[in-house]
């Protein structure tokens, strides 16, 4: 059996007792997605009585990609969107060591500055300047690896040691200012490839985004689960 990850967020005192409710039993699958809708929203705005940034929007310093033939960095970056994704099949496995979740993302938005080089599949790249890409949805999954620990509460709580992501593109679209330092022929080919070849670019582009993006989404949910005892959360 399944006990939802979101459990966990949706059963405690103190700083979050404002956006949380009274533990669902394990086997009460309305219980949890009812909490789960409660509970997200909340947990995206950040909660600055534990020190946890907002997620949406979410600001990212650098993200760094490293291909063969190209190499791509993004400086203050920002994401927004993640409160338009609606998640299903949310899952912990009894022994607390498996999370899976899924969400569907009507809309996300990343805007800041870029710096690339090299080859762009079969086309050269350069430029440097400021970049924004729009997707009108996206497919996110993501599992987790957990453990248990007990606290100095002498209670049990969650960590999420690592995690995968994989994301399926329906659609993207893509600007880069200043390609080629504003050279227009040079700059319009490479826009044009990029309408035209645009899923395999974001299949190359996106995991440095995805990965550097949940990692600080991890961060933050380690930081919400330390505050959540396990004992609080369940009810037979």
């Amino acid at each position: 059996m399944y006990l939802s990850l979101f459990t966990a967020i949706v059963c405690a005192s103190g700083a979050l007792s404002s956006i949380l409710t009274a533990p669902c039993k394990i086997n009460d699958l309305n219980c949890l997605e009812n909490g789960i809708k409660s509970a997200i929203p909340q947990f995206l705005s950040g909660i600055s009585d534990l020190g946890i940034e907002p997620s949406d929007p979410q600001f990212l310093e650098i993200i760094e990609g490293n291909f063969s033939g190209m190499k791509y960095t993004l400086y203050n970056t920002t994401i927004f969107g993640y409160d338009k994704c609606k998640l299903s099949n949310l899952k912990l496995s009894e022994d607390f060591k498996k999370v899976h979740s899924e969400a569907n993302c009507s809309f996300l938005s990343m805007s800041g500055e870029y710096e690339i080089s090299g080859q762009l599949i079969s086309i050269p790249i350069e430029g440097k300047g400021h970049f924004n890409v729009d997707s009108a949805e996206f497919i996110i999954t993501v599992d987790y690896k957990t453990k248990k620990y007990q606290n100095s509460d002498g209670k049990s709580h969650l960590y999420i040691e690592d995690f995968n992501v994989k994301a399926q593109p329906l659609n993207a679209k893509y600007n880069f200012q200043n390609l080629f330092n504003g050279q227009k022929e040079l700059a319009d080919t490479v826009h044009k490839f990029i309408r035209e070849n645009w899923l395999k670019i974001t299949e190359l582009f996106q995991y440095p985004v995805w990965n550097t993006s949940f990692k600080k989404m991890v961060n933050n949910m380690n930081m919400f689960l330390k505050n959540v005892a396990l004992e609080d959360i369940s009810s037979n």
